[in-house]
């Protein structure tokens, strides 16, 4: 008999395929390289602190009349497939997204890792509803219209400062993410699992069903990209913005589109409001790893180098010899901004069109050896 279900939760996929008969999966990943494995409740390999949560937030629901027969499901659906291929995760939506139909899930769970918040948007959109990525925790309280089970989720914004508490429109399946790390790994003592696994044949394709398909590959723009992201970095710091005007950074700009990178700053700059809060980097900033990170006119203090300590490549200039971030350069020069700039723009500029005029003779010629012989074949 299938029962109905308040929660139904999805396991992150385990590595390996599921043991024959148990239903379970398999973890093949040794305990003593997990920090976390002695804290975890499992069962037949599968981490259960998502059900344990699941379990704790039904427990919470006030009753109702009259109450489902089970309140508790969990998914322990695999990455593996008959042939050895990565999972189909569109296919696997729709499985869900059937089963969920099938079992009158009202709330699904999935854990907030990059495959559990991937499943969780297209599971949203196979039940025609929204997914709440990053929650941590929940309030239960009942549906005021139809007594259905609602939760106020809650989650943190802004760097963690504050939280947010969101709530799903009444009658709405509501597909949520939640970080395993910030639950507790202990299941009630009388707590039953009801396990369902889903089988790489469930998820075969359908023609009604959620799909996605790939139009192409969009690179980011380096003049907008958060700095996170950003492959090279041109940093002005207090040092490229002293002096009439806007003193250098106008060169700072022009250098980074040059070298088609994104203009980043230290905290004077920002704090000058001579570029946007965005730009700055560092301990209160954003961290990067860029391949290539251009220092100019940055002193190097704590807080700031504390944000470059992924970049590959770290290249200052600096008029100021004892400056700290020359010994913590890859490569460092010491010159006055106003007039290293121009002329590294300029010779830049040079090499540019330099190579295009190499490039435009080369191409030339190929079309005129094509036409030589085009003509030969003749």
């Amino acid at each position: 008999m299938t029962h109905r279900v308040d929660i139904l939760v999805v396991i992150e996929p385990a590595m390996g395929p599921p043991e024959a008969g148990s239903g379970a999966v398999r973890d093949r990943r040794p305990a003593e390289s997990d920090p976390h494995a002695d804290s975890r409740a499992t069962e037949g390999g599968l981490d259960l602190r998502l059900p344990s949560e699941a379990i704790r937030l039904a427990a919470m629901i006030p009753p109702a009349q009259p109450a489902p027969d089970a309140r508790v499901a969990v998914v322990g659906h695999v990455t593996w497939s008959a042939d050895g291929s990565p999972v189909d995760l569109p296919a696997l939506a729709d499985a869900l997204a059937a089963h969920s139909r099938e079992r009158g899930a009202l709330t699904v769970l999935c854990p907030d890792t990059d495959l559990g918040r991937e499943l969780a948007s297209l599971l949203a959109a196979c039940l025609d509803t929204c997914a709440l990525l990053g929650a941590t925790d929940a309030v239960p309280h009942r549906s005021a219209t139809d007594g259905d089970p609602l939760f106020t989720w809650v989650k943190p914004v802004f760097g963690g400062h504050l939280e947010q508490e969101s709530t799903f429109a009444p009658g709405r399946i509501q597909v949520v993410s939640i970080s395993p790390d910030v639950l507790q790994a202990t299941l009630g003592g009388s707590a039953k699992l009801d396990l369902v696994t889903i089988s790489p044949g469930q998820t075969a394709r359908r023609g009604d069903g959620c799909r996605v398909r790939h139009l192409g590959f969009v690179p980011p723009d380096y003049r907008t990209v958060d700095l996170v992201h950003a492959r090279r970095i041109v940093a002005a710091g207090a040092g490229a913005v002293d002096g009439p005007g806007d003193g250098a950074l106008a060169l700072v700009v022009e250098l980074a589109e040059l070298l088609e990178g994104s203009v980043g700053a230290s905290r004077p700059v920002t704090d000058d409001r001579r570029l946007p809060k965005e730009r700055l980097v560092g301990q209160t900033g954003k961290t990067v790893a860029p391949d290539l990170y251009l220092a100019l006119g940055i002193s190097g203090s704590p807080h700031h180098m504390a944000g470059v300590q992924g970049a590959e490549r770290i290249l200052t200039v600096n008029r100021d010899p004892v400056a700290p971030i020359l010994a913590l350069s890859d490569t460092a020069f010491v010159g006055d901004l106003r007039e290293v700039l121009p002329e590294l723009v300029a010779l830049i500029k040079e090499w540019r069109d330099s190579v295009a005029a190499v490039d435009s003779a080369d191409l030339g010629i190929a079309r005129r050896v094509g036409a030589v012989d085009g003509g030969a074949s003749a």
